[in-house]
């Protein structure tokens, strides 16, 4: 059983990323944010004023130029990029406007490329699915239609996009 997390799931305090340059831009001003397990939140604002700025940060894409961003209690900003990257993948999902799918894919290879990432380095999805016949779990858990075994660009535009 997992252990239950008793503090926030993200903590921001004090989190800004200025972007270098004559003139230096101020991408996201200093802010603090607490957001526990369970809570909704919506990102909101005018073009500009940071949203996907944030949005990265809080994805561990970009680092910020000042403040803390815990993430499970854990200071992600004394963390190597490597470890970003493997917290990332265990503990961070991204849902995008438009799915950035790879066109010579299929949308089966699709799902099992983000799976790759996250699995260990001699058991990946792709053989999982060879040997056993069973989809991975992100599968599982989807109802698959006929069309994801076509690449990507001969399929439907509504089931490309959800």
């Amino acid at each position: 059983m997992a252990a239950r997390i008793t503090g926030p799931v993200i903590e921001l305090r004090g989190l800004a990323r200025t972007y270098p340059g004559p003139p230096p831009v101020p991408a996201l001003r200093p802010a603090d944010l607490v957001i526990e397990a369970g809570d909704y939140v919506a990102v909101t604002g005018p073009s500009g004023s940071g949203k996907s700025t944030l949005l990265h940060l809080l994805g561990l894409l970009d680092v910020p130029t000042e403040g803390s961003y815990l993430l499970d209690g854990l200071d992600t900003s004394a963390l190597s990029d490597r470890d970003r990257s493997a917290l990332r993948g265990r503990r961070i999902g991204f849902v995008f406007q438009a799915f950035h799918l790879l066109p010579y894919r299929t949308a089966v290879e699709n799902v099992l490329l983000a799976e790759l990432y996250s699995s260990p380095c001699c058991r990946t999805p792709r053989s999982r699915w060879k040997t056993t016949g069973q989809p991975t779990t992100s599968l599982r858990r989807t109802p698959t239609p006929p069309s994801a075994s076509l690449p990507t660009p001969t399929r439907s535009r509504g089931i490309s996009t959800g």
